[in-house]
């Protein structure tokens, strides 16, 4: 008598634990892509590009990931069977914000980003907009008004 055939262990998908909530994934597959097809939440990023392969430099999407002592970027993080990940708490949203603002301590805007194409003065808002949960939508505008020249 044959056995059935068992699937190789990188077929098998890889069970997970993203804000309480248990799921299975394919393996390979990262975090923020995960979170993402899930609709779990609205992970931010800046480096990241579907196109491309993953770098995570700009540490706007980081998690946290049971286990870890530090924050993971979502971005180049794999999953792996078993994870439980966290993607908003008080420390990552202050992560991020840091991230964010060492980022722009030393952007002048004096890039050409698609967004500035569609804009009239030239700007790209959506990269120093704060994301969903960051407070009030316009905190932010005076000090960037005031950091970065406009044209």
């Amino acid at each position: 008598m044959s056995r059935p055939a068992t699937p190789e262990p990188s077929a098998l998908p890889v069970e997970l634990t993203i804000n309480g909530r248990t799921l299975s994934a394919q393996p390979g597959r990262t975090i923020l892509e995960v979170v993402r097809a899930e609709g779990l939440d609205e992970i931010p990023t800046l480096c990241h590009d579907p196109r491309l392969e993953p770098y995570g430099s700009c540490f706007l999407c980081v998690v946290e990931v049971k286990g870890s002592p530090r924050l993971l970027p979502a971005c180049v993080t794999r999953i792996r069977d078993g994870m439980e990940v966290t993607t908003r708490s008080e420390r990552i949203v202050h992560a991020r914000r840091t991230a964010l603002e060492l980022l722009l301590s030393d952007h002048y805007a004096d890039c050409v980003c698609p967004g500035q194409l569609a804009c009239p003065a030239g700007w790209m808002c959506r990269g120093i907009s704060p994301w969903p949960g960051w407070g009030t939508s316009t905190r932010h505008w005076p000090w960037s008004r005031s950091a970065i020249p406009s044209p």
